[in-house]
């Protein structure tokens, strides 16, 4: 198991190309082979050792923070390799191929294209886990921007040690930028502390500082939080409509049984972002009823469920 796999993921067992199903059960995932034309699984494995590689150097840079020349080497000969084989990846064969494998999210990627022409991405030719640039600054503001670099999250230690001022400086220097989040018990910038749901994060302050009423960090902090509550939406104002992704699945499964008075089933793939709709048995309601709206629906909607309602 890589980190990178995933439910469904393409992956190679003794060179049998296959999914890997059943990460989610709690039991040891699964090896289900496919069957594919002899040309289509050449191809898929070929992309297989290039996402792989990627990966690897990706993961294997941001762990250990130093730079991999030899990995790095890996990478441009497997992208040269398959280019050379089956063409770019963002082509019509390929990123068809790509979308299909659930743990290929960010392959597409590897390519850019400035003023018409492809260009290799930039872990290509260096890390972008992390700066390979020695940062030396007395800036509270630039030691934030090289944390947020390199770590991804504030880091008060190592903002110290680029930038030599003391952690208490820093914070004072940073008011209004960091706030203390005593949920997870470490600091973010205000853009991540005054976001998502902070009634939830204020109600749990409040119960946090019966206990710490003295705590002037948190105090900060829940401060904030009250000055940036959500405007409440009116139930009227409200717009629902199919193939809203907040929806589960099932719900418009139930809807849709009711509707055409038989068992259909509908799934909705997130990598794909695509619905399959399917029923195990067809009336009148789905063959004569609703017949042709089904089908202005599928030729003229954009909306993926509606289009594949019509089509199932």
């Amino acid at each position: 198991m890589q980190p990178y796999h995933r439910e469904n993921c393409f992956i190679l067992q003794d060179q049998q190309l296959g999914n890997l199903r059943g990460l989610s059960s709690g039991n040891p995932p699964t090896f289900h082979p496919l069957n594919l034309p002899s040309h289509q699984s050449r191809r898929a494995k070929v992309y297989i050792e290039l996402r792989d590689v990627y990966y690897a150097l990706y993961h294997t840079e941001s762990n250990a923070q130093q730079e991999q020349p030899e990995m790095r080497e890996k990478l441009n000969t497997a992208y040269e390799l398959f280019v050379k084989q089956y063409g770019r990846l963002n082509s019509a064969e390929n990123i068809k191929l790509i979308k299909s494998d659930s743990a290929g999210r960010e392959i597409p990627y590897l390519e850019r294209t400035v003023g018409g022409v492809i260009h290799k991405a930039d872990i290509f030719h260096r890390p972008v886990s992390f700066s390979t640039k020695n940062i030396a600054s007395e800036n509270p503001q630039e030691a934030l921007a090289a944390s947020l670099n390199k770590h991804a999250k504030v880091e008060l230690a190592y903002m110290s040690q680029v930038s030599g001022l003391p952690t208490d400086v820093l914070k004072k220097g940073l008011k209004d930028h960091i706030y203390f989040n005593p949920i997870d018990g470490d600091y973010q910038i205000a853009e991540r502390w005054i976001a998502g749901n902070v009634i939830d994060k204020a109600n749990f302050v409040r119960d946090y500082l019966k206990n710490q009423p003295e705590n002037t960090e948190v105090k900060d902090s829940l401060q904030a939080l009250e000055k940036a509550p959500p405007q409440p939406i009116a139930f009227e104002e409200l717009d629902f409509n199919l193939g809203e992704r907040w929806i589960a699945a099932s719900t418009y499964g139930r809807f849709a049984s009711q509707l055409f008075d038989t068992d259909v089933n509908i799934h909705y793939s997130e990598t794909l972002d695509d619905f399959n709709i399917s029923c195990a048995r067809k009336n009148v309601h789905i063959l004569d009823k609703f017949a042709i709206k089904c089908y202005k629906l599928m030729v003229l909607s954009s909306n993926p469920l509606l289009r594949r309602w019509a089509l199932s």
